[in-house]
C-alpha cells in the first residue's frame, strides 16, 4: 500500500490520532472501531459533495465525536466500582490471564510476564519490578477506566471503554497488550 492509500485508510488515519493521545488515552477496538465507522461515512458523504477524503482531516474529530457513547454509565459507589473490576477479573479468566483484584488499591493486577516491560524501573529483583494495574474511577467527571502500575501515585492513563461487561472484556485485551509491551510500553517511564 502505498502512503497516499494509506492516509486514506480510515482505520490507518483513526489509529494515527489515537496515537497522538497514546499517552494520556489509550482507546479500546470497540471505540476504535465506532470511530473508523464514522469517519468512512463521513468520506463517503464527503465524496458525495465533491470532496476527497484527502481534503476531510476529520479523523481525531471522529474520536472525539463518539465520546459520549463511551462516557457514560460510570460507577458511582466504591461498591459499584468493586463490582465492575470482579468482572474485569472474571474477563481476563476468560483470555486465560490470572489477574487479582487488589481491594487496598482498588486495581487489578496482572502477573508479569518475559516481555512485561520495565517502565524504567531497573531493579528488577528487589523489590519487584512493577506490576499493570487496572482501574475504574467513580463519578461523571473524572470516572471511568484507567491504567497505571501498582505504586501509590503513579501516573494514571485513562482507557476509553464503556464501563460495563463488554468495556470490560475490551479493556483486558487492551491491558493485555499493554502487558505484553505490544502497546505503550513506554506509558510509565520514571
Amino acid at each position: 500500500m502505498t502512503e497516499s492509500a494509506a492516509v486514506l485508510d480510515p482505520r490507518h488515519a483513526i489509529e494515527a490520532a489515537a496515537r497522538s493521545t497514546a499517552r494520556t488515552l489509550l482507546y479500546t477496538a470497540p471505540v476504535l472501531d465506532g470511530a473508523v465507522a464514522l469517519l468512512a461515512d463521513l468520506w463517503a458523504a464527503g465524496e458525495r459533495h465533491g470532496v476527497h477524503p484527502d481534503q476531510l482531516d476529520v479523523a481525531y474529530a471522529c474520536l472525539e465525536a463518539i465520546r459520549p457513547r463511551w462516557r457514560t454509565g460510570f460507577p458511582q459507589t466504591v461498591e459499584e466500582a468493586l463490582a465492575l473490576l470482579r468482572v474485569l477479573v472474571e474477563e481476563f479468566a476468560t483470555l486465560g490471564v490470572t489477574a487479582q483484584l487488589d481491594t487496598d488499591l482498588a486495581r487489578v493486577l496482572l502477573p508479569r510476564g518475559p516481555s512485561t516491560p520495565t517502565w524504567g524501573y531497573d531493579h528488577p529483583a528487589d523489590p519487584p519490578a512493577p506490576q499493570l494495574a487496572v482501574g475504574v474511577a467513580i463519578g461523571e467527571l473524572d470516572g471511568g477506566w484507567d491504567l497505571g502500575l501498582n505504586l501509590r501515585g503513579t501516573r494514571m492513563v485513562d482507557v476509553a471503554a464503556l464501563c460495563d461487561r463488554a468495556g470490560a472484556a475490551a479493556v483486558a485485551r487492551l491491558a493485555i497488550e499493554v502487558n505484553a509491551g505490544r502497546r505503550g510500553s513506554n506509558l510509565f517511564q520514571w
